[in-house]
């Protein structure tokens, strides 16, 4: 086995699509990260990207595996038939140490894959696990026929920007607490509204007045994007206002002529997994978050939501 880094994202994407795509719904996640790092290389540090292969160079006949990091995130391992092998498991655990020592964030992994490179690297270097978050994979290709709750849709302006601070702080808090981070919450909010839309964008819910829910998405694939950051204030939950937006959001990305939409959903929160499905989206496939760290931490059974 044989493994080739890339420092042109472009040259890397083109190499990696046709092995991606076949399962594109899987590989949202990488795909989507690769797409912004193709648009805009400038934002990212110290990026592995990288294949394992057979032969002296890469095509794509003879790549086993397609590995991404995005620093501080955590490793990427595409899904794939021979991503799990145990030669191709080793040479990657060899190149994440080459590359970043002990310091690789954590793995992001479809199931499948995941018992395979998270103990690898526990062996190989003594680590410590932690898991973080279990998720899973949702599709959308139709939004189903739902009440809507009251209010209106729109896109935000710059006038939002106080309250989408608010709104972005309140996902961080509520989904992603390891994460939270003040700069970060800044630099989302400038990008959602300064984007491409064709790479990333956001659409609220307003009622009299008062924004009240909000939807984002981001991670162009080939064929889709992926719908994130969906949040309620606590004051405004359970009044439809999240459900609505998030079917609003997913038709207007298909009308425009996407053939999928993608999300994660926190497999700990049963009531943002029966709306997804109630809105259309269809389980696909789990997806596990692992911490790893050289220090001791407790176990987590399940992650945070």
């Amino acid at each position: 086995m044989t493994t080739t880094r890339f420092s042109d994202p472009t040259a890397f994407r083109d190499l990696v699509l046709p092995l991606l795509t076949p399962f594109e719904a899987e590989n949202n996640l990488p795909l989507g990260v690769l797409s912004g790092v193709v648009a805009d290389p400038n934002r990212f540090q110290n990026v592995l990207l990288a294949v394992v292969h057979t032969g002296s160079e890469p095509s794509v006949d003879n790549i086993a595996s397609v590995v991404m990091r995005t620093p501080p995130f955590p490793v990427m391992v595409a899904y794939g038939e021979s991503a799990a092998d145990p030669a191709v498991v080793e040479t990657v655990i060899a190149l994440l140490q080459d590359v970043y020592g002990s310091d690789i964030g954590g793995f992001n992994l479809d199931t499948r894959l995941a018992d395979a490179y998270v103990n690898a690297w526990v062996v190989a270097t003594g680590a410590n696990k932690r898991l973080r978050m279990s998720m899973r994979t949702y599709r959308c290709t139709r939004v189903n026929s739902l009440p809507t709750a009251p209010g209106t849709p729109r896109p935000p302006t710059a006038a939002d920007a106080a309250t989408l601070r608010a709104f972005v702080t309140g996902f961080y808090h509520d989904a992603l607490p390891e994460e939270y981070d003040p700069q970060r919450v800044e630099s989302y909010v400038k990008r959602v509204l300064t984007a491409d839309p064709a790479q990333q964008g956001m659409l609220l819910w307003e009622r009299d007045g008062e924004v009240v829910s909000m939807a984002a998405y981001s991670g162009p694939t080939p064929h889709g994007i992926r719908v994130n950051a969906v949040y309620t204030p606590k004051e405004h939950r359970k009044q439809g206002y999240a459900r609505s937006c998030v079917a609003e959001l997913t038709m207007r990305l298909l009308a425009e002529g996407r053939s999928f939409c993608f999300l994660f959903t926190d497999l700990t929160n049963p009531t943002s997994n029966r709306i997804y499905q109630e809105i259309g989206y269809e389980p696909v496939s789990d997806y596990v978050n692992w911490d790893i760290s050289q220090v001791s931490v407790p176990r987590a059974t399940e992650a945070e939501s």
